[in-house]
């Protein structure tokens, strides 16, 4: 979520996660006894919105915030948030779906979100291309009677309002903790040694698994110390030609030259310093 203004003084502040994108944004608060997993309402610059403490009160200088906290949820924000979520979004779910389909519109309807103070009802969609929907937002207004915002999002943003675990028995990571979907490309699984069978690299939104990223870094990092595969290179016994690299073992194996053997030779090992990378030690 967009930051929308600054905190030029030290002040209070306090991480709240809400919106079914789980979106996490830093408030402004005056409360300090508000504990993780407290429930709570904020301003944001949507409305009036519900959501649930990430982290404990702190004093925090400069930055940006996304808005203020008004105060710890009571019975009846808490009553109201469910009967917005259990009632409200799945009954204007079910109407827009039918409007849709009377349209004929090329969409799929993803997730309905009604904000607390009644500003707005979000509708989240997913679309190949951009859709004209110009007459079923007066549909939607005529019969809420506020204000329609239609939300196209993409397959990732759809996975993390829909998703809930993933193969490595985890919540999904983008709905547990990331605040950015940054992009994922298959060099990433290449640089990493992984398989490359779509099935084990792709994530509940079809697309890369995010958790690829995670790694990288190191991965490109500790490729500095070794050798291409296929290349010719000097070791201790003579020239060699690497046939083989273990990246995290700073390994690589080699083939003697004029000869069918092999052998394994780590980086420490080699006439070769990459010069730039200090965890093989060079």
């Amino acid at each position: 979520m967009v930051a929308t203004s600054d905190s030029p003084t030290s002040q209070q502040t306090v991480l709240v996660r809400y919106s079914p994108l789980r979106y996490l944004g830093v408030f402004s608060s005056s409360q300090t006894d508000l504990k993780t997993g407290d429930k709570v309402v904020i301003q944001s610059d949507r409305g009036t919105e519900f959501g649930e403490v990430v982290s404990a009160p702190q004093t925090s200088k400069g930055g940006k915030l996304s808005g203020t906290l008004l105060r710890a949820a009571n019975t009846g924000d808490k009553d109201k948030a469910k009967r917005l979520e259990d009632v409200d979004a799945r009954s204007s779910y079910k109407y827009c779906l039918e409007a849709i389909r009377r349209h004929k519109l090329d969409m799929r309807l993803t997730e309905v979100e009604h904000l607390l103070g009644g500003e707005k009802v979000i509708f989240y969609f997913v679309s190949p291309e951009r859709v004209d929907f110009r007459e079923l937002v007066r549909d939607l207004a005529r019969e809420y009677r506020t204000r329609i915002e239609m939300r196209q999002i993409g397959v990732r943003d759809e996975a993390r309002i829909l998703g809930d675990y993933e193969a490595c028995g985890q919540k999904l990571c983008c709905r547990s903790h990331l605040t950015n979907i940054d992009p994922v490309s298959i060099k990433m699984a290449k640089n990493q040694a992984m398989t490359l069978e779509p099935g084990k690299l792709a994530g509940r939104c079809g697309r890369l698994k995010c958790c690829l990223r995670y790694e990288d870094p190191v991965y490109t990092e500790l490729k500095k110390c070794l050798p291409r595969h296929g290349s010719m290179i000097e070791t201790e016994d003579g020239p060699a030609k690497v046939i083989g690299t273990d990246i995290l073992g700073l390994e690589v194996t080699v083939s003697p030259e004029g000869s069918e053997g092999r052998k394994n030779v780590r980086a420490v090992e080699l006439k070769k310093d990459c010069g730039s990378c200090s965890m093989c030690h060079h």
